[in-house]
């Protein structure tokens, strides 16, 4: 469906044919707003007509013609006349009789066909869709319907002289608009394309499935409200080149219906600015540059499925958990310290004497709150032959990968599991603590334990931070678990 001429009476194109070459100069017509589709073409059929082109000659004689144009007559209070297009031998004319509600559409080609619209149709605006077959006659679709069967016609020349378009009448100033004015020489346009053209207008699906081919330069669905469903038009659906397919600011609840889909080059898909409730899913193929899905407000599932080459998928603005963060705090602590022992004494010719059960012990157990003991550090760790390494209590990153500075220590407990180590100040900024040296050292072979544990806590500064743990082995590994428990 290729239009040879196409004029959409807009500021930015004026009176100038958008696809051919031939263009309208201003006659006692003029461009102002109102239009069925932005802006469109006025005029007062009792001054003059409205522009007097050079062509195009759409009515001639023996070949396939049609046009399509958006029409709205002014109120009228007597029957009067508007020659809508004039050639010298063809003609559409629109004639009103207020006194029965009746507006007829003529064409006249030598003999004349009519189509008759009762209740004033014109008054508002009216999509006409005129087919000529060539010698077989004209058909005609009013709004997207069909209008009747074809008419057969005599053969007769083309007309030659200058198109005339919004002729002039008789009766009362009246003021007649019309808009999208469509012409397809040597060419018949099917139903289906008759029904892109209407709904690209009016935009209302009409039941069954629309379709566009070609090259389309923009699609756009804009602000429905209300309710909306498409389960009654069945799917839409355009190929061809697309550059731009736009849906933004549906108000309401809305639902698809059937799907809508899209081949061919898309350089963009954008859906922006829903509000309320909704699932909206995405779904593209061929060569797709961008997705963008932006600005959800309340509850939203958004789903996409792209397939072929994707340059960008983005998705912003969403309310969501910005990150999720967890730690651990000690609601108890306790250490614990005991040596038991049974022991008997001898005597000849009696039973031995026996001390009972006995033992020494001590339990500790140190506030725990947000300003006590709050935190206990442990790791087990392999030290190489002759290594060391050094535990600074200011700077302590536990198996979370929290890191924590500890201002108190209350106890330290050493388990070797294999190897042997020794335990002391550090090189740099020592914590005495329990060994009340700089060069003190505690030594642990495998299999056995050091701990110690004290009520009141000792001060961990940036002075006094450090413990070093050494391999003094030359020949093998150590391995040893560590659990320091101390306050923040």
């Amino acid at each position: 469906m290729a239009i040879t001429n196409h004029y959409l009476f807009d500021t930015s194109t004026g009176f100038n044919d958008s696809v051919g070459s031939t263009n309208f100069t201003p006659g006692y017509g003029s461009i102002a707003g109102g239009g069925k589709i932005n802006e469109c073409l006025n005029w007062d059929y009792s001054t003059g007509p409205a522009t007097s082109p050079s062509g195009p000659n759409f009515a001639i004689s023996g070949i396939p013609n049609s046009v399509a144009f958006w029409i709205k007559l002014g109120s009228s209070v007597a029957t009067h006349s508007q020659v809508i297009l004039d050639q010298t031998t063809a003609s559409v004319t629109l004639t009103t009789d207020p006194s029965n509600d009746v507006i007829s559409v003529t064409v006249s080609y030598m003999t004349a066909f009519s189509i008759v619209l009762a209740g004033n149709t014109l008054k508002s605006w009216t999509h006409i869709v005129l087919i000529s077959n060539g010698y077989s006659g004209w058909s005609a679709y009013v709004n997207g319907t069909f209008y009747g069967p074809y008419t057969a016609m005599s053969s007769v020349s083309p007309g030659s002289s200058a198109t005339i378009i919004g002729g002039g009448g008789s009766g009362a100033s009246i003021t007649n608009s019309i808009d999208d004015l469509r012409f397809y020489y040597n060419q018949t346009i099917s139903g289906s394309e008759v029904a892109f053209i209407y709904n690209s207008g009016s935009g209302t699906q009409l039941n069954g499935p629309g379709a566009a081919s070609g090259s389309l330069s923009t699609i756009t669905m804009s602000p429905p409200a209300g309710s909306a469903t498409g389960s009654s038009g069945g799917a839409g659906s355009a190929s061809g080149a697309l550059s731009t397919i736009t849906m933004s600011g549906p108000a309401g609840s809305a639902s698809s219906g059937s799907p809508g889909s899209a081949s061919g080059l898309l350089a963009t898909i954008t859906v922006s600015s829903f509000s309320g409730i909704g699932g909206v899913g995405v779904t593209g193929s061929g060569s797709l540059s961008t997705i963008t899905v932006s600005s959800f407000a309340g509850i939203g599932f958004p789903e996409f499925i792209g397939t072929g080459s994707l340059g960008t998928v983005s998705v912003t603005a969403i309310e969501a958990v910005a990150s999720i963060s967890t730690s651990i705090q000690l609601s108890y602590c306790a250490c614990d310290a005991e040596i038991g022992w049974k022991q008997s004494l001898p005597i000849t010719g009696f039973v031995s004497a026996v001390q009972g059960e006995d033992a020494i012990s001590a339990r500790i157990t140190p506030v725990v709150s947000g300003t006590d003991a709050n935190i206990v550090f442990f790791e087990q760790r392999t030290l190489t032959a002759s290594s060391s390494y050094t535990y600074d209590l200011r700077s302590l990153t536990d198996f979370l990968g929290q890191s924590f500075s500890l201002s108190r220590a209350y106890a330290i407990s050493v388990v070797m599991t294999s190897g042997s180590a020794t335990i002391s100040p550090g090189a740099s900024n020592p914590l005495q603590w329990f060994f009340n040296s700089t060069t003190a050292n505690v030594t642990i072979t495998s299999g056995n334990s050091f701990m110690f544990a004290q009520k009141g806590s000792a001060i961990v500064s940036n002075s006094a931070k450090t413990i070093l743990v050494t391999n003094p082995s030359a020949l093998s590994a150590c391995v040893y678990k560590i659990a320091i428990l101390g306050g923040r």
